[in-house]
């Protein structure tokens, strides 16, 4: 796995974190953009990614580690979130996004945007319905918060032709330093972590 994460420029806390957590023949990612900017951003990012790292090592559920973070977070100002569990040995991940961040799949074939939920995550507005497709083995998982901008022309025709490491690379010399950043990156595989 790649990965990048840096704080808003004039900045020392960064609201945006990630995770990847084997779990059995599973993977689990999560990147989180905590609400606005800053240490209060930086708070609401910590308790999801506590909440979440417990509820993965207690539970495979996807739907019920959603549900324990969006309780976690009844009282925040929220956060945009995008999770997916990985099962390797059968090329299959599950998903769920709120907020404004972008989760893709990037194989020969081409780039797919994974359909995400507009609005805040944390102040229950929105029903918990996972969703499934399966993956092929020369898939990647791109994940990124929106400080890395726009993906779009030859920037997005670039990625097919990419690695992991350099997809992040790529994508982390667009950072201006205007928003938090964080982006992961990982080949998909049917191999057990």
């Amino acid at each position: 796995m790649d990965s990048f994460i840096r704080h808003k420029k004039g900045e020392h806390f960064c609201g945006d974190r990630f995770l990847s957590i084997s779990k059995n023949d599973s993977t689990f990612y999560v990147v989180i953009d905590g609400t606005g900017h800053g240490q209060k951003a930086s708070r609401v990012a910590d308790i999801a990614y506590q909440t979440i790292t417990r509820e993965i090592h207690e539970n495979s559920a996807l739907s019920n580690i959603i549900q324990a973070c969006e309780t976690a977070l009844a009282d925040t100002r929220g956060i945009a979130v995008s999770f997916v569990k990985v099962n390797h040995s059968i090329c299959s991940l599950e998903y769920y996004s709120v907020g404004n961040i972008k989760t893709m799949l990037i194989d020969s074939q081409g780039i797919l945007d994974l359909k995400r939920i507009p609005g805040v995550f944390g102040a229950k507005k929105f029903p918990i319905n996972t969703s499934v497709l399966s993956f092929n083995s020369e898939t990647s998982l791109l994940m990124c918060s929106d400080g890395v901008g726009k993906i779009s022309g030859q920037i997005r025709h670039q990625l097919g032709k990419l690695n992991a490491r350099h997809i992040v690379k790529l994508l982390s010399t667009q950072w201006q330093g205007q928003d938090d950043i964080c982006i992961l990156c990982e080949k998909l595989t049917h191999e057990l972590h």
